[in-house]
């Protein structure tokens, strides 16, 4: 990441005009593309588990994506719901030792 091969355009959504003119991202696989509207970016260190895979139930996930969008560097009026597929991206971030740069979309297509 140091040199800027690996994910270095990730944190261009630490931009916030970037972050609204680049709200969609498209992920194809060998079968589909599929669109992500990105709800929440966020600067964090590695004690905040932003890759948990596994709730109890509908309400303890929308209550992990909720507290993510209000993590957010900027704000959307998003509405999340518990049956949301969501899309994690991460890299490393400079801020401060161990940081991590965070971009998190739901599915809409």
């Amino acid at each position: 990441m140091k040199d800027g091969s690996m994910f270095a355009t990730l944190v261009e959504y630490k931009d916030e005009a970037f972050f609204n003119s680049h709200n969609i991202i498209k992920f194809a696989n060998l079968e589909r593309t599929y669109e992500w509207e990105i709800f929440a970016v966020l600067i964090t260190d590695p004690s905040y588990d932003y890759l948990q895979t596994e709730f109890t139930d509908e309400a303890q996930y929308l209550g992990f994506i909720t507290a993510m969008q209000e993590k957010s560097l900027f704000k959307t009026d998003i509405k999340l719901s518990g049956t949301d597929d969501i899309l994690i991206l991460s890299t490393c971030t400079y801020e401060y030792d161990d940081a991590r740069f965070v971009v998190a979309a739901r599915r809409i297509l």
